[in-house]
């Protein structure tokens, strides 16, 4: 992996609110394209919208047999002896890191990077992270209050936890996502909606090198933002559960005796909805952006398919050395009438059973941190406050602490992966009764979408209000056959978005607790999914 030393140069363009939405959609259908959008709403962490594109690094993790796994290392030229012992059980984890060189500017976003080296490892990936981002000899810029200076920034699967607990593997897989996608950045496009600015962060070895770099790059992005089209979403097949209500009540029995005979104390009981669907994918994220406000909404192009996110909750957030965490845990659908929708506000906040469960995952969250942060400084400074969203009340609090310089965000990422909101309580536990209960492999989906900066700051979601696009046509790379940026005038009769059928998926669940009604839990999950299954 290159060494080149360099450091962060940040350049400020004319504030556009919708900029970087306009770029977005112009590389919707470019791989490794990662947008973290905070939604439109009034919400006190809406604030930054981040969009990458081409990264000089990729990190993908894959979760095979034991024996494929041994395959692959056979094949790479390394012994079996260095396969590393994961937890998970009758699995391997093998991460791939690549690394690409792009040409010039105009160039970069026709196709993709040149390949310079590719690296299997078999280690644990949030180590793999973590020892590829300290390698990155990227400085950061102190000047500026810029949240993410470049780095890694992408998706962790939920079924990446295999890797580091005692997990049998049953359900089944029902997608084609790694349990692990993550690139390094060195460009960063960054609307900030408080102040009003609009910056373009990039990396390089000298301000000459970066100020050539800005303008290429924004002479591209002006090109393609100018040209924008219709464009169209629609489902062919409607969502449908893959399990019936008849199954979930089952599922239900099972976790209530095992709540009765102390096995647990709370399990968060998931399941899945699939569709089929027609159309630009980048047009159902808007739709998504639209009809949820959510502040943590992401989208995510893969080679494998695209994760469009619309989730209001935050997992981990490092800054200056304290982190937080925002678990959501209890729920209560809006009304049109204003007078009940306030009640039902009340009643949320009000609810013995919800607090109960909500201190449940408290606890366990105090836990996790408290683990790696200094001793004593863990602290609950918000309880049961109530975050409304176009289609649901949430209730939310709020577990803040500070970390040692010496622990760093990829090592506070693998304490308390994945979130305890979605898991239960003790959480190994629950998430060997989840896997023995639930069909499907759960994917991105109570997984986690976020950054970490090479300025030492985290920040990321828990991926619920997710749905994974898996294409039939697996070349998402529509920009391809754009024979030369260089010619502005051949964009005119080009596309730049990429029309597809395939599937969609997306996921819902909530947590059981021994005084939990089957019923409730049922409807709860329709609910927490009204701005999404009835969209299109």
């Amino acid at each position: 992996m290159s060494s080149l030393s360099t450091k962060a140069f940040v350049f400020n363009l004319p504030y556009s609110s919708d900029f970087i939405l306009k770029f977005a959609g112009a590389l919707s259908s470019t791989p490794w394209t990662m947008l973290l959008h905070s939604g439109d709403s009034n919400h006190p962490d809406c604030q930054y919208d981040i969009l990458v594109s081409h990264p000089k690094i990729t990190l993908v993790t894959d979760l095979l047999p034991i024996n494929q796994a041994k395959s692959v290392i056979n094949h790479d030229g390394q012994s079996e002896s260095d396969l590393a012992q994961n937890k998970g059980q009758n699995i391997q984890s093998i991460t791939t890191i690549t690394e690409y060189e792009y040409g010039s500017e105009s160039q970069s976003f026709l196709k993709e990077g040149k390949v310079l080296s590719t690296i299997k490892k078999q280690d644990s990936p949030f180590d793999v992270l973590d020892e590829t981002v300290k390698q990155l000899n990227w400085q950061a810029i102190t000047t500026e209050d810029l949240p993410f200076q470049g780095g890694a920034l992408g998706l962790f699967g939920y079924d990446l936890a295999r890797t580091e607990e005692s997990i049998p593997n049953i359900a089944e897989k029902i997608d084609e996502l790694p349990a692990m996608a993550v690139g390094l950045y060195d460009v960063v496009w960054i609307h900030d909606k408080l102040n009003k600015t609009l910056k373009c962060l990039i990396q390089s070895h000298s301000h000459e090198h970066a100020n050539k770099r800005f303008e290429q790059l924004t002479e591209v992005a002006k090109t393609l933002v100018l040209k924008q089209h219709s464009v169209y979403f629609e489902l062919t097949k409607p969502f449908i559960p893959l399990i019936s209500q008849a199954t979930f009540n089952t599922q239900f029995s099972k976790i209530q005796e095992l709540l009765k005979a102390g096995e647990c104390y709370q399990i968060n009981l998931t399941q899945a909805f699939e569709a089929n669907y027609k159309g630009t994918l980048w047009k159902a994220f808007l739709d998504l952006l639209e009809a949820n406000q959510a502040p943590f909404s992401s989208y995510c192009v893969l080679p494998q398919g695209v994760v469009l996110s619309a989730s209001p909750e935050r997992f981990l957030k490092l800054s200056q050395g304290v982190v937080s965490t925002k678990p959501i845990k209890g729920t209560i659908p809006r009304s049109q009438d204003a007078q009940l929708d306030e009640q039902n506000k009340q009643w949320l906040q009000n609810s013995e059973k919800n607090r109960a469960e909500n201190v449940m995952i408290v606890d366990l969250l105090r836990n996790d941190i408290g683990k790696i942060a200094k001793p004593g400084s863990v602290t609950v400074p918000k309880l049961f406050e109530i975050e409304s969203f176009p289609a649901v009340h949430h209730l939310v609090s709020t577990v803040s602490a500070h970390l040692p310089e010496s622990v760093s965000a990829a090592q506070l990422l693998k304490a308390c992966f994945p979130g305890g909101s979605i898991t239960g309580a003790p959480k190994v536990s629950a998430m060997q009764i989840i896997e023995s209960l639930e069909t499907t492999q759960r994917s991105i989906y109570c997984g986690t979408i976020g950054y970490i900066s090479v300025c030492g700051n985290l920040d990321s979601n828990i991926a619920i209000r997710t749905l994974i696009a898996t294409p039939s046509s697996k070349k998402l790379n529509n920009l391809a056959h754009i024979h030369c940026m260089a010619n502005h005038s051949s964009l005119e009769d080009e596309s730049l978005y990429f029309d597809s059928e395939g599937t969609l998926i997306c996921f819902a669940g909530g947590g059981i607790v021994l005084d939990s009604d089957a019923g409730e839990e049922y409807d709860e999950v329709f609910a927490k999914l009204s701005k999404i299954l009835s969209l299109w």
